[in-house]
């Protein structure tokens, strides 16, 4: 059963030992196993089996996955799988949270799969040198595709405990060097994947506080500026996993912001009620920047 698609929320530190002993002990050819972030970490598969059926681990929480697994089903991913279970029974690490009454991390779970991406660079299309700021190596590694510079922030989880603040700060002080910056928080979407509105709420509210603020505060140094808050998806807490409805996105430059007025809430209602809808998220920037 999918109890837990980021073994209970396990930290960095406890993450990455997991990792050095899965690239030292899982002996598979042509592989090389990455650290990263939290439960995020990264297997690269040399010729690997890019058609291999593989299932995101948000999208099938609390549900039995014996048929995915099953070993007549002769699946490369699902085998490498089943090894590592072995290896992660009696790891150190799980046990010291099976004795805190902790999830563990008792198995890898191989997803998303794909090859390196060849995407216009954003100073080609938009003229204009960019950074990215996410605790989350996807969107660094899209960043980075796009020629942004990754910025590191100390501190920075991907889950409810991250450095919002320091996000926001080497958001702004990036500003003075670069055009644009991207900064990314993804704990709204893992309370959501939890299940947890409580957390959820949090999340939020840290985010509109600690990175918002800060940041709408911080652009005042600047002569001019656009700035948008946007949803990469919707997570809704009632299915714990992504939904395809139109993400919400709300953009604003320095002169409408200094008007005074107050403007609508940020809701997914209020989003939907103005009417102002991009068929293609890639329609988004091209408007938000002038140049649709």
């Amino acid at each position: 059963v999918m109890v837990s698609h980021s073994s209970g929320d396990i930290p960095t530190p406890e993450g990455r030992a997991i990792v050095e002993t899965l690239r030292r002990d899982l002996v598979l050819p042509g592989t090389t196993i990455h650290s990263g972030v939290a439960y995020r970490h990264l297997l690269v598969w040399e010729n690997g089996p890019l058609a291999a059926e593989t299932i995101p681990p948000h999208d099938v929480l609390d549900q039995n996955m014996a048929s995915y697994l099953d070993p007549e089903r002769k699946d490369p991913v699902a085998a490498v799988i089943r090894r590592s279970w072995d290896i992660l029974k009696q790891h150190p690490v799980n046990l010291e949270r099976r004795g805190r009454g902790l999830k563990e991390a008792n198995s890898i779970w191989l997803w998303g799969q794909g090859k390196a991406l060849r995407i216009p660079r954003f100073r080609d299309k938009y003229g204009l040198e960019g950074g990215v700021i996410s605790a989350v190596d996807l969107l660094r590694g899209i960043g980075v595709y796009a020629g942004l510079t990754p910025i590191s922030v100390e501190g920075a989880t991907g889950y409810l405990d991250t450095n919002y603040a320091g996000k926001a700060r080497e958001a702004v002080t990036a500003l003075r060097d670069l055009d644009f910056m991207f900064v990314h928080v993804e704990a709204p979407d893992e309370a959501s994947h939890n299940g947890n509105i409580r957390e959820k709420l949090q999340a939020i509210e840290a985010f509109d506080q600690k990175v918002v603020g800060p940041v709408l505060r911080g652009l005042e140094e600047f002569p001019d500026y656009r700035v948008m808050v946007a949803s990469d998806h919707f997570t809704p807490i009632s299915i714990k996993t992504h939904a395809s409805d139109p993400a919400p996105f709300a953009w604003a430059a320095k002169g409408e912001l200094a008007s005074g007025k107050r403007g609508a809430a940020f809701t997914e209602a209020s989003a939907k009620a103005s009417g102002l809808y991009f068929e293609k998220g890639c329609d988004l920037m091209p408007s938000f920047l002038g140049r649709a």
